[in-house]
């Protein structure tokens, strides 16, 4: 992600979570503060935000998610060295 991307994510985020903003009120709000969208250039629309809201969540969980460790079935074979 780019910073302004990474940028309008964390304000989506923010408003939807913390200030109970609905997409239509944010997408208003990024127009309001001159955010335009990244590949056209053109005016934040409620369906823009609710897609970058809902891949962000998912990008997030992706790197978030934390792995069992697991270890197979192995065997230890000395080392002895050859003279």
């Amino acid at each position: 992600y780019s910073f302004t991307q990474k940028e309008i994510y964390r304000i989506t985020k923010d408003l939807h979570e913390n200030h109970n903003k609905n997409f239509k009120e944010i997408s208003l709000y990024l127009t309001q503060k001159g955010y335009r969208t990244v590949r056209s250039n053109k005016e934040f629309k409620s369906n823009h935000v609710f897609s970058i809201y809902r891949k962000g969540k998912i990008r997030e969980e992706r790197i978030n998610r934390e792995f069992k460790a697991y270890y197979g079935n192995f065997r230890v074979i000395p080392y002895i060295p050859i003279q």
